[in-house]
């Protein structure tokens, strides 16, 4: 019975939250500071059959950074952009750096002291490994789980997906074709208003 208690209230108090009048209005503002460890967690080789790419597959735990301001367009939608940078250790001693520079579109579900934000971001990504760099796409998918102490200022967790592609167009580096994902688990402090 005490299960069924704490799991009806738990769903109750979901329900609360998730059809609570929102917080924010069309125009309200929020700046979040991102920093955690990141996981490499798979790296697919897409020219003629290589699963590896010149021992790129062994990467340690790294660091993922990111500096994000958002507007919101409507109470429960905010636009705008993101600046990252993710490092990896290689187990050859180099290091894969990735600086992502995306348009970001976040959902806020469950609003008010504490939220749910849910995020897609979408945009340019300058990557460097091994001497060689490359401008590229890449996407990101997030969620996370914030609280705020007071009005303004706000502590929480993200655990996202970033996809990376690299693509070359002809023959010559057609092996060096892959695409890679990364989970970055991060701390947010989040100022809004």
């Amino acid at each position: 019975m005490k299960k069924f208690l704490c799991i009806f209230s738990a769903l109750m108090l979901f329900t609360s939250l998730a059809f609570s009048a929102p917080y924010y209005d069309t125009g309200s503002q929020i700046f979040t500071i991102n920093a955690g460890p990141v996981l490499p967690t798979s790296l697919t080789g897409l020219g003629n059959g290589y699963d590896t790419i010149n021992g790129f597959e062994r990467q340690s735990v790294g660091g993922y950074g990111s500096i994000c301001y958002q507007v919101f367009a409507n109470p429960y939608f905010a636009l705008g952009g993101e600046l990252g940078y993710l490092f990896n250790f290689v187990i050859s001693d180099e290091v894969f750096t990735s600086v992502p520079i995306q348009f970001k579109v976040t959902a806020f579900p469950v609003q008010g002291n504490f939220e749910l934000p849910i995020s897609l971001g979408v945009g340019l990504n300058y990557i460097s490994y091994n001497e060689s760099s490359k401008l590229t796409v890449s996407a990101q998918f997030d969620i996370g789980a914030r609280y705020y102490f007071s009005e303004e200022w706000g502590v929480g967790l993200h655990v996202g997906l970033q996809v990376i592609p690299e693509f070359y167009f002809g023959d010559e580096k057609a092996n060096s074709n892959f695409l890679a994902t990364y989970l970055p688990i991060t701390l947010s402090v989040a100022y809004r208003h």
